[in-house]
């Protein structure tokens, strides 16, 4: 392992992209979604992606100066066509225009489409939960999933993430993938030549198996059967099917796939509480739920209950203080990619 404080690593990968090109602000804005990703221990969002991203940038894949237009600018349900720019720098513009009008109106909708990978879903919630506000958003992906019954991939990993606020040191932040496992976690296995649970995927021949390259050539399995086979199906009508982006078998993969534009679709909500009852008064009640959790009687092997996001929050301010650690292939590949663009690290 190699270990890098995050202004570091922060620094490595915004002057990669600006090699790359992007503008300053927009490089910023990639690199701090990927360094959130590995200060709260989700490297399968991490510098992990680094490589795809420069790599499409340079085959012309991802429009550097996209001419974002924006629809129903001052209605309660925004559309954003976000020309095939970057998904963080569309999505970033998004929450923004969501902000703004939850504020005035109690709740703003962004639906977006033509766009591109978003990254780490939480960088976005914990940005809307940042401002006091509860946060949803959902995002399309390429066919990964099989539905229940079947052996060929029908639906993407379709991540969502809920951000609501409290009164703890962090607030409550539920990301998850619709199927088994996000796909870059078996990417990474891969990377590691380290086997994969049993029930994440199927080989191409339908059977479970624990071989992540067996599993990339197969399907994924959605989280706990039909229930996150519905799920999936849902987040492909709120992230493509409303916003008029590509969904199901139309996606090509936003990261791998070099010789398509996926058009991507998002939904973003961003719900002011103060609309519906005093903020103090809301963030009473969740502590009151959030109390009632933890004072549940354990398993012999626990030691504490934890809410969504809290272990991420506490590796995150781990990180902050040790550093974050690297595995040495992901450090190789940061370096070979920095050599390339004459980035000394």
């Amino acid at each position: 392992m190699i270990c890098l404080s995050a202004n570091e690593l922060s620094d490595i990968c915004t002057r990669i992209l600006i090699k790359s090109g992007l503008c300053k602000e927009d490089a910023l804005v990639v690199a701090d979604s990927m360094i959130k990703a590995e200060l709260r221990g989700v490297e399968s969002h991490g510098i992990f992606r680094i490589s795809a991203y420069v790599e499409r940038i340079q085959k012309g894949l991802i429009n550097l100066q996209p001419k974002i237009k924006v629809f129903n600018k001052d209605s309660s349900f925004i559309l954003i066509d976000g020309d095939n720019g970057l998904g963080q720098v569309v999505a970033s513009k998004a929450i923004k225009f969501a902000l703004r009008k939850a504020k005035e109106t109690g709740c703003c909708i962004v639906s977006t489409f033509n766009t591109n990978y978003l990254g780490y879903l939480s960088y976005y919630g914990l940005q809307i939960v940042k401002n006091d506000m509860i946060g949803f958003i959902t995002c399309s992906s390429p066919p990964a999933v099989a539905p229940t019954g079947g052996i060929e991939a029908r639906l993407g990993t379709n991540p969502f993430c809920f951000a609501v606020p409290t009164d703890e040191k962090y607030p409550i932040v539920l990301d998850m993938s619709t199927a088994s496992v996000a796909k870059g976690k078996i990417l990474l296995a891969l990377q590691k030549n380290e086997k994969i649970p049993i029930g994440w995927a199927l080989n191409k021949e339908g059977s479970n198996t624990d071989d992540p390259q067996a599993a990339l050539e197969g399907v994924l399995l959605p989280l706990g059967g039909y229930k996150g086979y519905g799920l999936g199906l849902i987040v492909d009508i709120f992230s493509g099917v409303l916003s008029g982006a590509n969904f199901g078998l139309s996606i090509t993969n936003p990261l791998y796939n070099m010789n398509h534009i996926p058009n991507l679709g998002n939904f973003i909500m961003a719900i002011d509480i103060n609309h519906i009852t005093p903020m103090m008064d809301f963030k009473k009640r969740v502590n009151e739920l959030i109390e009632e959790i933890k004072s549940s009687k354990k398993l012999s092997s626990v030691s504490e209950i934890f809410v969504p996001g809290e272990i991420e929050f506490r590796e995150e301010n781990k990180r902050l203080k040790e550093g974050i650690p690297i595995n040495a292939k992901s450090y190789e590949t940061l370096k070979k990619i920095a050599n390339e663009n004459k980035i000394i690290i």
